[in-house]
């Protein structure tokens, strides 16, 4: 229950500021929404006891679901550096836990609640281009694997084709081991 009545002092200004309505509230969850945004208040309270903040257009969809962003993203996004992992240790903690993500939503996510959607257009970009280099990452990282253990093994074909396949990432030792790797061939 201190967790609602937390949520009800500190994020008061959804209302107030933004005609934001409660849609849904329980022990550990609250929805605001207004005519083209939701937020969705939660704590994990079987485990953590951290407060999390998510929040979107009502009309955008992404695979047949609501396209939801943690203020986490949106603050990454916009270069600010600000822990959004607070967890609620104690009852007494659910209060400043819920004044300092509400401090930070108010500051940092004003378009946003607003509705911008300029604002939420560039957020997605951002999550796009964000999952588009994390999968390059982890692209480059298999193909170094491989070819360290054919290195290793002495296969250097194998070497060959995996520095191929990412040339244009290679370091300076990885590029000569690419050429003496075809030199073996």
């Amino acid at each position: 229950m201190r967790f609602v009545e937390a949520v009800n002092k500190y994020f008061l200004f959804l209302k107030s500021t933004y005609n934001f309505k409660v849609l849904t509230i329980n022990d550990s969850y609250i929805r605001f929404e207004s005519a083209r945004v939701f937020i969705n208040i939660q704590i994990d309270s079987g485990r953590t006891f951290e407060i999390s903040i998510t929040l979107g257009e009502l009309s955008k969809k992404y695979e047949n679901s609501e396209r939801a962003f943690g203020l986490d993203e949106i603050l990454r996004m916009q270069k600010v550096n600000e822990n959004t992992y607070i967890k609620a240790t104690s009852i007494d903690a659910i209060d400043s836990s819920a004044e300092r993500l509400s401090f930070l939503l108010q500051k940092h996510c004003k378009e946003f609640l607003k509705g911008s959607e300029l604002e939420f257009m560039r957020l997605s970009k951002y999550r796009d281009s964000q999952c588009t280099a994390y999968e390059e990452r982890v692209y480059l990282e298999q193909k170094r694997k491989e070819a360290e253990l054919a290195w290793k093994n002495k296969n250097f074909q194998s070497v060959v084709d995996a520095y191929l396949s990412i040339e244009n990432h290679l370091s300076p030792a990885e590029v000569k081991k690419l050429s003496y790797s075809k030199t073996k061939l």
